[in-house]
Parts: C-alpha cells; structure tokens; sequence
C-alpha cells in the first residue's frame, strides 16, 4: 500500500476538512491532519465526541461522532469575558467604582 491509498482510508480531518495524516489513537474515530487539531480533539485525558462537517445548504455544523451519554463534556471554551470574583465588593464593570448595594 502507498501514501495515497493510506490517505484515502483515513479521509479528511475531523475539524477542517484538510486530507489527514493520523487517526486518533484512543477513540478511533476521527482523522486529524496536525497536532494542534489532535489537541483540540484530545485535550486531555478524554476525546471530545464531534466532528465539523460542511454543505452547500448548511454551511459548517457539528455533528457527534459516537453516542453521548448524559452530563458528557463535549465542548469545552474559555470564556469570553471574565468579571470580578463574587467575594470582592460588588464594582461598576463600566468604571470599577464600588456600589452600594444598599442603596438598590
């Protein structure tokens, strides 16, 4: 067997489409075409169970790549903002000044 018929059996990576060049070693379900996308399929002691499909009609959606169970982790993000800790006193998030909240 040649490189071409080793990429044809493991297809397109599972989050941008490009020809991959591994599958993942613990699932078995998804083809990746670089380590950085194998990172975000295996963070780390578990593999997230989706994969990025495109269509003409659709556009790009995501679809599960096995069964999941309730209370499964199947996406994990930072957050986009961040406010302050709920044990400091209560803070304008526009200014920073306090609030009484007595006052309210």
């Amino acid at each position: 067997m040649g490189a071409e018929s080793d990429q044809a059996e493991l297809g397109a990576c599972f989050l941008c489409q490009a020809p991959a060049c591994k599958t993942c070693e613990h699932c078995k379900l998804v083809s990746f075409c670089k380590e950085s996308h194998r990172q975000l399929h295996r963070p780390g002691s578990q593999c997230f169970s989706f994969a990025i499909q495109q269509s003409e009609t659709a556009g790009r959606y995501m679809v599960a790549t096995r069964d999941i169970a309730a209370l499964d982790t199947i996406l994990v993000e930072r957050a986009a903002a961040v406010g302050p800790k709920l044990r400091n006193t209560a803070v304008c998030l526009e200014c920073w000044a306090e609030v009484d909240l007595a006052s309210y």
